[in-house]
């Protein structure tokens, strides 16, 4: 037996389509809910974004001489790369899933 999830959207007139499954041997193999959690794709989205913004604010820090922030490494980050960087690692996953 297959548990999935699917979601659909369009943005800028691309369609984009996010598919996760876990078999119940998968799902016996987490039986923690945070396991679960860790396993979805929004929560590895997060945890690859917030690496990104953190080299980001090391590059950045690095410029200045001082360390600028986390808030405003994630704002600087956001408006110079998250587009790209958020297609890039939808088709990676895709590919995965």
């Amino acid at each position: 037996m297959t548990f999935g999830c699917a979601q659909e959207w369009k943005r800028g007139g691309v369609k984009y389509n996010m598919r996760c499954s876990f078999t119940l041997d998968e799902m016996k193999e987490a039986p923690l809910l945070g396991d679960l959690v860790t396993h979805t794709l929004l929560y590895q989205q997060a945890q690859a974004q917030r690496e990104e913004i953190l080299k980001h604010k090391w590059c950045e820090s690095e410029k200045v001489g001082h360390d600028i922030g986390f808030e405003r490494a994630q704002a600087d980050w956001a408006v110079k790369h998250r587009s790209l960087w958020l297609k890039s690692w939808l088709q990676q996953t895709c590919r995965r899933v």
